[in-house]
């Protein structure tokens, strides 16, 4: 009988109300509907108070259901009603599918047709979402050699209604035996498909937007580990791990209290949603907090609270998931034979740890759990211990410290030792571009880091040149800290370096450097968003006046940026900061670069002298600062196809980029219509750079990506853009009526409803030649066309564009002057940044 109150009423009312109306009258399906309804009001009127129980309630709401249409239908004689899927495990959330098996026996097919026909009809008539299907026990065997989710759902499949005799034969005769045979082969499969499912969802329980079903440390993990379970002993219930000793029954409470809150989250999100939602997106995490009860406080949103509640339950789940993988597969671990001797203190697992960073070997699960009982010894004066600080500092030395934090990370110990990072854990904030909690990024931050000293790794080299490398990794660990706090994260975390620097016996010196690294920490990435290549590199190099902070400030950043999310080192966004690298290391470095008119000429030949001085010097003093000498022969020849051709385009492949050079004669508004062929041919572009020599000649650049995949033949798709650029030029062309009927393609989703903050700033010190012109908004194709003829309606002209993308987010920041050069004042602008601000908004579109 059920535990939960009220289904006693609950049955005898569906029992009268199928001896009341017969099958074919409707009115037992309102009838039946309305107590559903109102099962389902008495379940929901506590939704945050046990997920599981919730979800428990509503299979035997089902269990009820259907029990009673079979006992009151005659051709469910001899068949069982078999529940499969989450249905058969006994949890059902609120818009969850509801799988269904009729079971038959032999010669019975007849009968059963009878019977499941009409019982599907009345489920779709009720308005639920049904799985089913009727089998026979030969079919049931076939069905499971048939795939791996066949013979999945087949051994979760539990007795609802109908002959217990026959659902028996059904476990001795199928079910049973196909485990016996491929209980080994069943497992390994079911590893192997968690690992890519795990891959799929980000590879971390402490994604910004997880799926609470399907990420890592969502539901389906603790699914895998009764899969794991059932195939080991054929049993349905976890005494196989308690009697293996990975659960003892503290943990066993604990690892069901986290599934029932995960639970918990998945109901309130299909309430919220009136249909199946498992996501965490921006909009349902907000309206998930308010649902289940959590409030602002401690200086955090609600929201943020709620997070971080569920990460840690996630945690739990993907964490118990891996010890049984592990006991599954009976691999030997990584860890050492002669670490076979566990530390018995927190100095000794840290000393233990550095030797094996230094041996080059990695830290297994074993020490790992050996590790977890030391965490209540790490007391103030551990963290003060010179020696266990000589061993962390050994740790952070070395390429493999990312594997090794992880692990001190896994056990609870690095949030002990150092508390700065510790109050980081699951912890999320407001954030466009990250993809994981702080601590997450935090931790693949150091591991890009140890990428980087790869042999392959093109920065290998930049890497080996670093003096200490164990103060980098430290500046990378104490980057973020900063955002456990209201106020700046950046302020906040270096007033947070000196007790830190303190501890660990470091001198003022070694401390300033960390104190300087955690400061800039995005200087570099601001100054590549925000300011035109040349006088980028003049304000890093200014900002940043010696080599060696230079090369650690640059592989910090290119560590930083890697861990923000998958996709976020794009080769573009690497050449980018590169470039910047390079060149504000250059001018640290006095005469190793040469002027760029003797690079040329060496590279063009004496018989193009005469061209390339005249080019050089028709471009001016910027053109020279931000080009290389094999771009401006690639610009000499596109200037000198324009003798016989209206437009020349060419197109320099990159990694993951492509960088378009076309040579136009200039006009107002070229850098729209250039902007909108582009777009119209499904490019992204990312930056512009635009050149205009002394005799209206415009030589500009465009770095561009494809919106999906890259066509199948690139070739067709730039002589297409070559095409439409003179087309555009004979006659002006359709093009922003295109651009229209293009736009219309894209529109919001739903998790975009209320869309990022959107702004225009006016950067008054960015730039002494031009006016720096900041746009923020959603990010959309045509939007840097629309811009653009804002900018040529108002009589600006655009001399360098930049689009910084932050998820959802893009910051395009124009460099801008007046037609006749000068530098436009703030003052004489105000209807420009109005109606710029009124085409990012959505509010208004360009003519």
């Amino acid at each position: 009988m059920s535990t939960i109150r009220g289904v006693d009423s609950f049955e005898r009312k569906l029992r009268t109300a199928f001896q009341t109306f017969a099958a074919e009258d409707m009115r037992r399906v309102s009838e039946v509907r309305l107590l559903l309804e109102a099962r389902r009001e008495i379940l929901f009127c506590d939704v945050a108070a046990d997920g599981l129980d919730l979800a428990r309630g509503l299979a035997e709401m089902l269990d009820t259901l259907l029990a009673t249409y079979h006992d009151a239908d005659g051709n469910g004689q001899g068949l069982a009603v078999v529940a499969l899927g989450g249905y058969g495990r006994g949890e059902v959330n609120p818009h969850s599918d509801v799988d269904v098996m009729v079971l038959i026996p032999d010669g019975a097919e007849e009968r059963a047709d009878a019977f499941a026909g009409p019982l599907l009809a009345f489920l779709w008539d009720l308005g639920l979402t049904v799985g089913h299907s009727a089998r026979s026990l030969d079919q049931c065997r076939e069905w499971m050699r048939k795939d791996l989710p066949s013979a999945t759902a087949l051994i979760e499949a539990r007795f609802i209604a109908g002959s217990r005799a026959l659902f028996r034969r059904f476990r001795d005769h199928v079910t049973g035996p196909w485990l016996e045979a491929n209980g080994p082969d069943f497992i390994d499969k079911k590893i192997e498909e968690a690992r890519a499912r795990h891959r799929f969802y980000g590879d971390s329980p402490r994604l910004l937007t997880p799926n609470v079903k399907e990420s890592p440390g969502g539901l389906r993990d603790m699914h895998v580990a009764g899969w794991i379970a059932t195939a080991l002993s054929g049993r349905r219930d976890f005494e196989v791990f308690r009697e293996a000793g990975l659960l003892d029954p503290g943990e066993s409470a604990e690892l069901l209290r986290c599934y029932s809150e995960i639970h918990g989250v998945r109901n309130m999100l299909h309430l919220l949603a009136d249909g199946r939602q498992d996501v965490l997106d921006p909009w349902a995490r907000k309206e998930a907090a308010a649902g289940l009860g959590f409030t602002d406080g401690g200086g955090f949103a609600a929201w943020e609270r709620f997070m971080r509640f569920y990460y840690e339950a996630a945690l739990r789940l993907n964490r118990f998931l891996e010890r049984v993988i592990r006991f599954a597969s009976d691999r030997p671990t990584p860890v050492p034979a002669r670490t076979v001797d566990l530390p018995g203190s927190p100095g000794e697992a840290l000393a233990l740890l550095a030797d094996l960073v230094r041996r080059g070997e990695t830290a297994g699960p074993d020490l790992e759990d050996a590790i977890r009982p030391l965490v209540p010894q790490v007391e103030p004066d551990v963290r003060a211990d010179p020696e266990a600080a000589r061993s962390f500092l050994a740790i952070l030395s070395r390429p493999g410290a990312g594997g090794v934090l992880r692990t001190l990370d896994r056990a609870g110990f690095l949030g002990e030792y150092l508390p700065e990072f510790g109050r980081l854990s699951c912890l999320v904030r407001e954030d466009p571009v990250h993809q994981y909690t702080v601590d997450e990024h935090t931790l693949r931050a150091v591991e890009e880091l140890d990428s980087l000293a790869a042999e392959d790794h093109p920065r290998r080299e930049e890497m080996a040149r670093v003096e200490r490398p164990d103060l980098l990794r430290l500046a990378l660990l104490m980057h973020d800290v900063g955002k456990a706090r209201a106020g700046s994260h950046v302020d906040t975390a270096v007033a947070m370096v000196p007790d830190v620097t303190a501890r660990l016996s470091l001198t003022e010196t070694e401390a300033a450097e960390i104190r300087f690294l955690v400061r800039h920490h995005s200087l570099m990435t601001s100054l590549a968003d925000h300011r035109v290549p040349g006088e980028a590199a003049a304000a890093l190099a200014e900002a940043v006046p010696h080599r060696d902070r230079l090369r650690a400030l640059y592989l910090l950043t290119l560590a930083d940026v890697g861990a923000v999310g998958r996709g976020t080192l794009t080769g573009w966004r690497e050449a980018q900061l590169g470039k910047l690298y390079s060149d504000a290391m250059a001018m640290l470095s006095p005469g190793s670069r040469r002027p760029l008119v003797e690079q040329v000429l060496e590279q063009a030949g004496p018989e193009r002298e005469s061209e390339a001085r005249e080019h050089l010097d028709a471009m001016g003093e910027r053109y020279a600062l931000e080009v290389d000498a094999s771009r401006v022969l690639l610009h000499l020849d596109l200037v000198a196809r324009l003798a016989a051709e209206p437009a020349a385009l060419t197109c320099v492949p990159g990694d993951g980029y492509e960088e378009v050079w076309i040579a136009v004669a200039d006009a107002p508004g070229r850098l729209a219509d250039l902007a909108g062929v582009l777009t119209l041919r499904e490019l992204d572009i990312r930056a512009a750079h635009l050149y205009t020599r002394r005799d209206g000649v415009a030589v500009d650049g465009f770095i561009v990506t494809d919106y999906d995949d890259a066509p199948a033949d690139p070739d067709a798709r730039w002589q297409g853009v070559a095409d439409d650029i003179v087309a555009l030029l004979a006659d002006g062309g359709d093009l922003a009526e295109r651009m229209d009927r293009h736009r219309a393609r894209f529109r919001p989703g739903v998790d975009d409803a209320g869309g990022p903050p959107t702004g225009v700033a006016w950067r008054e010190r960015t730039s002494t030649r031009f006016a720096a012109i900041e746009v923020t908004g959603r990010d959309r194709p045509g939007l840097l066309y629309d811009l653009a003829r804002i900018f040529a309606g108002h009589g600006l002209s655009i001399h360098h564009a930049i689009a910084a993308t932050k998820g959802a987010v893009v910051t395009d920041t124009f460099y801008v002057a007046m037609t006749a050069g000068e530098r436009p004042a703030r003052r004489d602008h105000g209807p420009l940044l109005a109606d710029l601000g009124a085409v990012v908004s959505g509010e208004a579109r360009t003519a």
